[in-house]
């Protein structure tokens, strides 16, 4: 494959991605893996994966350092650039969109009860993607229960009105104390 085609690919990909993944670089890594080890195979599976643990040491938001290591792996510089760029433009057109479009007037006034349906629906989005993670975990079979009936707990809080920011704290203390490894039969 030619260099521009590439190039291409590597922005495809990442546009792709960015238009379509709620829940950041996690939910994302079956498209990836998809795309970039299975369609095309740019890289190995073992490569991604140890790009999605580097893209988390690195100084950056963790799904943007992704875009841009693994476009680097790819296409060098400036796949670099693309893959960042791919991720970040749906994202960034939509925020001009709403700030040419939609003033702060509005948003306290008649746009009120949408924003507080868009901020439940997007807690459903994410109670989903956290589902569809516990679900596809090999753990046992209490950290699924306790794992599922956390994620309704934060999903009802938020609908009953607590504000979004609280509920994820809250939910992310318990679960830290709740769901931590289960000791082996040396460790006793």
């Amino acid at each position: 494959m030619t260099g521009f085609r590439r190039h291409l690919g590597v922005f495809g990909t990442f546009l792709k991605v960015g238009a379509t993944t709620f829940g950041g670089m996690w939910a994302a890594t079956d498209k990836l893996e998809r795309d970039l080890v299975d369609r095309t195979g740019w890289l190995p599976k073992e490569e991604l994966r140890a790009s999605f643990v580097l893209a988390t040491l690195i100084p950056a938001p963790r799904f943007l350092g992704l875009g841009g290591l693994v476009g680097f792996r790819v296409g060098g510089w400036l796949g670099s650039f693309l893959g960042a760029l791919g991720l970040i433009l749906p994202a960034s057109l939509l925020v001009l969109a709403g700030a040419v479009l939609v003033g702060p007037e509005l948003l306290a006034g008649p746009l009120e009860p949408m924003t507080r349906a868009v901020s439940i629906a997007i807690v459903g989005i994410l109670f989903g993607n956290a589902y569809r993670q516990v679900r596809g975990e090999k753990g046992s079979r209490r950290h699924r229960q306790i794992g599922t009936a956390l994620s309704v707990a934060i999903f009802a809080s938020v609908v009953l009105g607590v504000p979004l920011v609280v509920s994820a704290v809250v939910g992310f203390v318990v679960g830290a104390l709740l769901l931590r490894p289960e000791p082996k039969e040396g460790d006793r």
